[in-house]
C-alpha cells in the first residue's frame, strides 16, 4: 500500500513538473509574439529559442521563429526551423508552404517546386502552389511548362487573375503577342472584379496587369490602348521606372517625340543604371536630328551593358546620319556579332543597314585614276621585267599603286595572288616566259579603272657579284686585325667583279664610293668603328644578284678603349630626397631611376647612386671615397648628376645635404669645393657636373660660359681632348612630378639614333622642351679651373 501511494506521489510530481514546463515554454513564446510586434526580430528569436530549449516539439515555436529568420534573410536557420515543424507535424502544409516561398525568396526556383508539389500532393486543388509553381517555371525560363500549370490553376479556379496574368507574360516571354493580349485581357477583367482591387485599387501588385497589358497592346501596334494602360499603372506607382519608361515607347512609336523625351528623362532621373532608357531617349534624338545627344545616350547604354544590340545600331544611324560612315560601318559590324550570338534578334535588317552603308562608303570613295604597278625584279621606267637565262618559270612580284581595292590583276591570261582588300596590294604570280619577249599587263580597280600595258621581257645573268677586300688586310677566317693606333676610323677598299652593272655597294649600312659606270669597280670608304666588331658589305647588281660578307674586326689593347672615345666612363647620382629641415622631395628617386635606365644603352662601366647624403658624407665622399676609386680603376671619364635642393647665395651655388639648415649657409655643401675635389681625380679626362638642384627662390647657377656648338658624333678628335663642363637646370618647381629639365635629359639619351650623343645636344634638346613648358633654359659650360681645351666635350656612346 505504501508503495502505491509513493508511485502515485511521484506521476503527481512528475506531471505538475512537466504542466509547469509548458506554462514556462508559452510565456516564452508570448515574450516573442510581443517583440515581434515591435520588429524587434533577434529578440523574438531568442524568445522563440528560449521556449523551444524547453519545449523540443513547440511547432508553433519553430514555425514563428523561422519566419523572423526569413525576415532577417537568415534563410538557412529559417530553412531548419521549417523542416523541424515538417518533422513535428509532417501532415500540415502551412511549413512547406512557407519554406517554398522561401526558396523563391533565395531564387531557387527548382528547389522551391519539389516543395510546392508537394503541398498539391497533400491539399489537392491548391490553387496557391499550382500558380506558384508556374511562377517558378517563368523564371527558370521553361515557359509552356509554366502557361501548363496555369492551366491546371484556371480549371482549379477560374475567376483568379494570377492564373491569366501567368500566362500571359509567359505567352509574351516565347513571343506571341496574341495569345499574351488575349490572357491580359482575361487577367485584368477578373483583377477588377474582385474585392481587394475595389478596396486597394492602388495596390502595387496590380501593376504588372497594367504594364503587361500595355507591353501586349505595344507588340500589336496598340500604342492608344498600351499608353492608356502605362498611365493606369503610373497612377498606381507614380515613379514607376519600368512604366514610365514603356510609356516612353510607345510615345516614340506614335511620332510624339516630346512626350517620350519628357518620360525617359523622368526614368532616367529615377535610375540612371538602366540602359534601355537611354537606348530609348537616343532614338528619341535621333528621330528629333540631335545626333549628338543621340550618341552621348547610345554610349552610356554601351557602358552600362556592352552586350545591347540596339544601342550598337542606333549609334551607328546617328554616325551614317553625320556622314561618319567607317565609324557607323564600325559600331554595325559589333551589332552584328552581338545578333549572332542571340537567337531571338532578328539580325537581317542589321545587314541591310550594312550593307546600305557599304554602298555609301563606296560611292563615297569613288574616284577615276587608273592603277600604277611597280615590279620588284623589273625597270618600271623602261617598261621592263628583268628574268634569269634559261629559266622555265619566273616568280614575279611587285606592287600596286591605286587609291581604291583592286579587283583584277592579270598577266596575259594567267591571275596574280592578292589581298583584294588592301590597298595598294602586293602580288605574285609564277609564268613560264622562256619563249616570250614581252608580256600583257592587265589591272583593274573596283571602280573599273583600268591599267593596260605590256612590258619587254629582258634575259639576265643570276650570278652574284665576286667581292675582294684589299684594304686593310685580311685574315684566315675573315679577321681584321686593328691596333689601337688606328684610332676611331677604318679605311675599306676593295674591287667588285660581276658580268653586270653593280648597283649598289653597302658596309655596315652606308654606301661605299665607286664609278657606277665602271665594270669590276674599286670601292672605298672611311668607316666610323667605335662600338663596332664586324663588317657587313653587301654588293648588288642591276639585276639585284646579290653577294654579301662578314668580316671580323679583333683589336689590341684596352677593349672598353677601343670601342669607347670616352674610355672607362663612370657615372655617379647623388638623390638627396628626405630632408629633415626643408620639404621632402618625392620626384627625385624617380628622376634618378629614369636616368639610369636611359643610360643601359650607352658604354658606361659602372653606375653608383648615393641618397640622402649629409653634408659630412658629401664632403668624405667627394674629397676620399669617389677620388680613390676614380684612381684606383683607372677612370677616364666620369659624370656627377646631382638631384635634391639647391641654393644661389652671393654669387656662390650650393648643393643642399639633407641635414641643412636653411637660415645656415655654414650646413650647405658649396659646389665650388667639388672642382677643388675633381682635380684630384688624376685618370680623368673628361669630367661632367649635372646639377638638377631645385627650389622654390632664385634659380641655381654655377659659374661658366656658354658653349654654343654642338659636336657630332664621328668628331672623336674633341673625346681626346681634356674637358670639363658643368650643366645645370635654373628653376624647377618643387610641386612637379617630375623634373622637366631630367625628363628631357632621359628624352635625349632615348631618342638618340646615331651611335653617340654630346652633352652640347643634350642640352640643347633641353632648353627647346624648357621653352615650351615655359621654363628658364638650362645654363651649360666650361669649369676653366680643370684644364678645360676648346672643342673638347662630353659624349655619350652608345654600346
Amino acid at each position: 500500500m505504501k508503495k502505491i501511494i509513493y508511485l502515485f506521489a511521484l506521476t503527481l510530481i512528475f506531471a505538475n513538473t512537466n504542466n509547469a514546463t509548458a506554462q514556462s515554454a508559452k510565456r516564452f513564446f508570448t515574450d516573442a509574439k510581443a517583440s515581434e510586434t515591435t520588429s524587434n526580430f533577434e529578440e523574438a528569436i531568442d524568445y522563440y529559442s528560449k521556449a523551444i530549449v524547453l519545449d523540443s516539439k513547440y511547432y508553433d515555436a519553430y514555425l514563428e521563429r523561422a519566419k523572423c529568420h526569413q525576415k532577417l534573410k537568415h534563410y538557412s536557420n529559417a530553412m531548419d526551423d521549417f523542416k523541424a515543424a515538417m518533422v513535428i507535424k509532417p501532415e500540415d502544409v502551412a511549413p512547406i508552404s512557407l519554406a517554398a516561398n522561401l526558396l523563391i525568396d533565395e531564387k531557387k526556383y527548382q528547389d522551391a517546386i519539389g516543395f510546392f508539389k508537394k503541398v498539391s500532393d497533400l491539399k489537392k486543388k491548391n490553387i496557391e502552389s499550382v500558380q506558384k509553381t508556374a511562377y517558378c517555371f517563368l523564371h527558370l525560363g521553361e515557359f509552356k511548362k509554366a502557361i501548363a500549370e496555369c492551366d491546371k490553376a484556371i480549371e482549379i479556379e477560374k475567376e483568379s487573375p494570377v492564373s491569366y496574368l501567368y500566362k500571359a507574360m509567359s505567352f509574351d516571354s516565347i513571343l506571341e503577342p496574341k495569345a499574351a493580349f488575349e490572357n491580359y485581357t482575361l487577367a485584368l477583367s477578373r483583377l477588377e472584379n474582385t474585392s481587394d482591387f475595389k478596396k486597394y485599387s492602388d495596390n502595387p501588385e496590380h501593376l504588372k496587369y497594367y504594364v503587361g497589358m500595355g507591353n501586349a497592346q505595344l507588340n500589336t501596334n496598340l500604342f492608344d490602348l498600351a499608353i492608356a494602360n502605362y498611365t493606369k499603372a503610373l497612377s498606381i506607382q507614380p515613379e514607376s521606372n519600368e512604366a514610365l519608361g514603356l510609356r516612353a515607347k510607345a510615345y516614340a512609336a506614335k511620332m510624339k517625340m516630346k512626350e517620350a523625351e519628357n518620360d525617359y528623362n523622368q526614368a532616367i532621373l529615377l535610375n540612371d543604371r538602366n540602359p534601355d532608357n537611354f537606348v530609348g531617349r537616343g532614338f528619341v534624338y535621333y528621330r528629333l536630328g540631335e545626333y549628338e545627344k543621340a550618341l552621348s545616350d547610345y554610349e552610356k547604354a554601351i557602358i552600362l551593358n556592352k552586350e545591347i544590340i540596339n544601342a550598337y545600331k542606333g549609334k551607328a544611324l546617328c554616325l551614317e546620319a553625320k556622314n561618319q560612315l567607317p565609324e557607323a560601318k564600325k559600331s554595325l559590324q559589333q551589332a552584328i556579332t552581338l545578333a549572332n550570338k542571340n537567337k531571338n534578334y532578328d539580325g537581317k535588317i542589321l545587314e541591310t543597314l550594312l550593307a546600305n552603308v557599304d554602298a555609301k562608303i563606296f560611292q563615297t570613295m569613288r574616284e577615276m585614276n587608273a592603277p600604277s604597278i611597280s615590279f620588284t625584279n623589273g625597270d618600271n621606267q623602261k617598261l621592263q621585267i628583268n628574268i634569269p637565262k634559261n629559266a622555265l618559270k619566273v616568280s614575279l612580284e611587285g606592287k600596286i599603286i591605286d587609291e581604291s581595292k583592286i579587283e583584277k590583276i592579270l598577266f596575259g591570261d594567267f591571275e596574280a595572288i592578292f589581298n583584294k582588300e588592301q590597298i595598294n596590294p602586293r602580288f605574285s604570280v609564277s609564268l613560264n616566259l622562256l619563249m616570250k619577249e614581252e608580256v600583257e599587263v592587265f589591272v583593274q580597280d573596283i571602280y573599273g579603272n583600268e591599267l593596260k600595258t605590256y612590258y619587254k621581257i629582258v634575259k639576265t645573268e643570276k650570278d652574284a657579284p665576286k667581292l675582294t677586300l684589299s684594304a686593310p688586310m685580311v685574315s684566315e677566317g675573315k679577321i681584321i686585325n686593328i691596333a689601337d693606333t688606328n684610332g676611331f676610323k677604318l679605311k675599306v677598299v676593295g674591287t667588285v667583279e660581276d658580268e653586270s652593272s653593280i648597283k649598289s655597294i653597302v658596309i655596315n649600312g652606308k654606301s661605299a664610293s665607286y664609278n657606277s659606270k665602271q665594270n669590276n669597280p674599286t670601292f672605298l670608304i672611311d668607316l666610323d668603328i667605335v662600338g663596332i666588331d664586324s663588317l657587313v658589305i653587301d654588293v648588288l647588281d642591276e639585276f639585284d644578284n646579290k653577294a654579301s660578307s662578314v668580316y671580323s674586326l679583333l683589336r689590341g689593347g684596352n677593349s672598353n678603349s677601343s670601342t669607347n672615345p670616352m674610355g672607362k666612363t663612370w657615372v655617379v647620382f647623388i638623390d638627396n630626397a628626405k630632408y629633415s629641415q626643408l620639404p621632402m622631395l618625392e620626384a627625385t628617386s624617380n628622376d634618378v631611376l629614369s636616368m639610369k635606365l636611359a643610360l643601359e644603352s650607352y658604354n658606361i662601366e659602372k653606375i653608383i647612386v648615393r641618397n640622402d647624403m649629409t653634408k659630412q658624407q658629401m664632403e668624405k665622399f667627394f674629397a676620399i671615397e669617389l677620388r680613390d676609386l676614380v684612381n684606383g680603376n683607372n677612370v677616364n671619364s666620369i659624370m656627377i648628376f646631382y638631384a635634391g635642393h639647391g641654393k644661389f647665395i652671393n654669387e656662390s651655388g650650393y648643393w643642399l645635404p639633407v641635414d641643412a639648415n636653411k637660415k645656415d649657409e655654414f650646413t650647405f655643401f658649396n659646389v665650388s669645393t667639388l672642382k677643388n675635389y675633381l682635380g684630384a681625380y688624376k685618370p680623368l679626362t673628361h669630367s661632367l657636373v649635372v646639377s638638377d638642384a631645385c627650389e622654390t627662390g632664385p634659380a641655381f647657377y654655377l659659374a661658366m660660359r656658354d658653349v654654343n656648338k654642338i659636336p657630332q658624333c664621328g668628331q672623336w678628335e674633341s673625346a681626346r681632348k681634356k674637358s670639363a663642363q658643368v650643366l645645370t637646370s635654373t628653376a624647377i618647381d618643387l610641386n612637379d612630378d617630375k623634373s622637366i629639365f631630367t625628363k628631357s635629359f632621359v628624352s635625349a639619351l632615348k631618342s638618340c639614333t646615331d651611335k653617340c650623343i654630346s652633352i652640347e645636344s643634350i642640352a640643347d634638346k633641353i632648353a627647346k622642351q624648357s621653352v615650351q613648358y615655359q621654363k628658364p633654359k638650362p645654363k651649360l659650360g666650361i669649369i676653366p679651373a680643370l684644364n678645360n681645351e676648346d672643342e673638347s666635350t662630353f659624349f655619350f656612346v652608345k654600346k
